[in-house]
């Protein structure tokens, strides 16, 4: 993802005009791939999160912040 994101980058940047549809179309899909993968790691720290705090805390240690 982040190789196709940075040739995105680049070859947005090397033009002078507005991205073509083919970089809009490129963006679209990276985007949504991104809102898939944070929404997984939303869910992962909303449901595990609190147990490896839980763990942390009752070892003396300091939580993790979640935000």
């Amino acid at each position: 993802m982040r190789d196709r994101r940075s040739s995105l980058q680049k070859s947005t940047e090397s033009g002078d005009g507005l991205p073509t549809q083919g970089q809009l179309d490129v963006f679209a899909l990276l985007k949504g791939e991104l809102d898939e993968h944070l929404a997984a790691l939303e869910a992962v720290i909303a449901s595990d999160l609190p147990k490896v705090n839980a763990a942390l805390t009752g070892s003396g240690l300091e939580a993790i912040a979640d935000g």
